[in-house]
């Protein structure tokens, strides 16, 4: 029996998983997940995942504790390899000590993935230290979300502590009650942050004689962190989150494969916007009758000259992954010509000793030397997903896509907790055109192509395109252009 694995996801940044929380989604046949999980890291398991959503809020709970504890047992016992993924630390306030215990009684193996919790990460994306010399030599963690006639007995203040309450928006005034009776003056600072380390994020500053009143001007919501000490005062220097230059926009980057992204979402990130790295590797598929096909179409010889535009990267992958498997390579096969308008295309095959024709493009004009050199022969064009073949080519299916399997970007644009994406930068049309059949795209969203694909000519580099955003949150803000993207220097060049 596979165990059951506890893990934390973290609080919210996708990027604060763990290496070995990631390794272990990466495999997982079932995921029980929370609900201020990023929809992000959903997108790390495979395709076939069952997911199962059993979010909590202060007011509501979707699936209650014990039908939880028996979903976990349940497929453990099926044999699947289940991850219970947990926002922040599973030990830390959420209740994955009574999920292992539950797990042992029933004889279920588990193990447990620490995750950084937000009572640390949080403060810390705010530009609060929880720990200062000669301000802060501890700090407190307790929970603030239990009525008001059973709250945390602070006690009396102690000096050189800092003060972290968690799922305490709601009483925030019988905590701010609670702790003046102890002892705590007026004059001590507090920060309330919401949706902390997300595009979410937002803090509001005070005293314990204010606080409650400017976070109900503010329309703060859960979730939110209370931080109360002298280690507040240090945000007005150290707040480096929303000094990014792309702090708040939320981004959906739509590729064929990691590859294809991987360096734009890290200078997305790096700049302080919100990615979803959506791939459609993820969902292709070749059936083994279409190999078979194509494997018949390709290596007899006697069907005469054959020639093949590969236009996306995953056909490129199909088609030398047929080749592959029945041990051989397409130069061993000189009636066989692979040709491609695209340079990543191109270089993907060259790299794997494959030299294809480059072709101008996929008009007529453009491909008219292409068709007089093969005459006389079969011409095929990559086809499927909504690409149509080429003008006087035949179709080729080289890969089929999965319908299913969307959940995680489905979850990740309607999050109740987030505003609308703001930006989608396509980078192959195939993966664009699988997003829109599925009926998911963001409404409202700038759209900008980072491939000059099929004749496009709005294709621009990432830098301009991140300074691009970056002047639309300075004009939001009443900036000019040039402050708006004084922080971008030296984040993507």
């Amino acid at each position: 029996m596979n165990p059951v694995m506890l893990l934390g996801a973290g609080p919210g940044d996708p990027q604060l998983l763990s290496v070995r929380g990631r390794a272990v989604l990466e495999t997982a046949e079932v995921v029980v997940y929370d609900r201020l999980v990023s929809p992000v890291l959903l997108e790390s398991a495979p395709v076939s995942t069952e997911f199962f959503y059993v979010g909590k809020a202060s007011s509501a709970h979707s699936v209650a504790q014990e039908e939880i504890q028996q979903l976990l047992i349940q497929k453990a016992r099926e044999g699947k390899r289940v991850v219970r993924l947990k926002g922040g630390d599973p030990f830390i306030f959420g209740r994955g000590g009574e999920e292992a215990a539950v797990l042992r009684s029933a004889q279920i193996p588990f193990q447990i993935i620490p995750g950084v919790s937000s009572a640390m990460s949080v403060p810390a994306y705010a530009g609060i230290p929880l720990t200062q010399r000669a301000m802060a030599c501890s700090f407190r963690v307790v929970a603030g979300h239990l009525s008001s006639a059973v709250l945390p007995a602070f006690g009396q203040p102690h000096a050189g502590e800092t003060l972290v309450i968690l799922m305490g928006l709601a009483n925030l005034q019988e905590i701010v009650t609670s702790l003046l009776a102890h002892g705590y003056s007026h004059e001590l600072p507090v920060a309330v942050t919401r949706c902390g380390t997300t595009a979410e994020q937002a803090t509001v500053q005070g005293t314990l004689a204010d606080i409650a009143s400017r976070v109900t001007r503010a329309r703060l919501r859960s979730p939110a962190m209370i931080v109360v000490g002298e280690t507040v005062h240090l945000r007005d220097a150290l707040a480096w989150r929303e000094r990014l230059p792309l702090f708040g926009k939320r981004i959906l980057c739509i590729g064929e494969t990691s590859d294809q992204i991987r360096t734009d979402c890290d200078q997305l990130q790096e700049a302080g916007a919100e990615v979803f790295p959506f791939l459609l590797e993820r969902y292709a598929t070749v059936s083994e009758s279409t190999e078979e096909k194509i494997a018949a179409l390709l290596c007899d010889e006697g069907k005469g000259q054959v020639a093949v535009i590969v236009r996306t990267l995953l056909g490129a992958k199909a088609l030398l992954r047929i080749f592959r498997e029945r041990e051989t390579h397409p130069i061993r096969f000189p009636h066989v010509s692979i040709a491609s308008a695209r340079a990543d295309v191109i270089a993907y095959l060259e790299e794997r000793g494959v030299l294809p024709e480059r072709i101008l493009g996929l008009y007529p004009d453009d491909l008219q030397t292409f068709f007089m050199r093969h005459s006389g022969g079969h011409v095929f064009s990559e086809c499927g997903n909504g690409l149509p073949p080429v003008a006087g080519t035949l179709p080729l299916t080289l890969v089929e896509y999965r319908v299913d399997g969307m959940s995680p970007l489905r979850a990740w644009l309607e999050a109740n907790e987030m505003h609308p994406a703001d930006a989608v930068i396509s980078y192959a049309e195939n993966a664009v055109a699988h997003v829109k059949r599925q009926v998911v795209w963001p409404r409202g969203a700038s759209e900008h192509w980072r491939a000059n694909l099929a004749g496009k000519e709005d294709s621009i580099e990432i830098e301009e395109l991140c300074k691009r955003i970056a002047w639309a949150s300075a004009w939001e803000v009443g900036l000019d252009r040039e402050n708006g993207c004084e922080a971008f220097d030296g984040i993507a060049n």
